[in-house]
């Protein structure tokens, strides 16, 4: 986990010169999919690991190729494979605020790209450390994971 929290601080330097403090975002964030919560924030036994570790976000579970959707405005900051998380998408909202939507099996948005609210950006799949199709979604402050819900 520290290390995707540093590389999300370096991403969001990198992509705007500097961090971006205003909040790109308004209104509430919305769910990425609609799905089952199959696992939640927090300490738990890791499926694949066989260890009590960290649950860095939320895992939605819903049918494989379902369209993942931004939880709020922002840019991408990151679009492609992240190991464990496999196929990942990073979105910086600003406010120092970033989603994180992993296991994905297609991503139809790149490095840089503006989404909006609702807009899909990958599909539901199964890449990186996953037992079956799911959305792992995670909410982030200034790197660190908070509580999405």
């Amino acid at each position: 986990s520290r290390q995707i929290e540093s590389m999300i601080r370096s991403m969001q330097r990198t992509s705007t010169g500097k961090a971006r403090y205003k909040k790109i975002w308004k209104g509430k964030f919305i769910m990425p999919v609609n799905g089952r919560i199959t696992d939640r924030f927090g300490m738990r036994f890791h499926p694949i690991l066989k260890q009590h570790r960290m649950h860095t976000g939320v895992d939605l579970a819903c049918a494989h190729g379902t369209a993942i959707r931004a939880a709020a405005s922002g840019v991408v900051i990151y679009s492609g494979w992240l190991g464990a998380y496999g196929n990942t998408i990073i979105i910086d909202h600003g406010g120092g605020v970033t989603t994180v939507y992993g296991h994905c099996s297609r991503l139809y948005v790149g490095n840089g790209r503006n989404v909006t609210q609702g807009q899909s950006i990958a599909a539901v799949g199964s890449t990186g450390w996953s037992t079956g199709p799911h959305c792992h979604f995670e909410v982030r402050r200034n790197g660190t994971p908070v509580q999405p819900f």
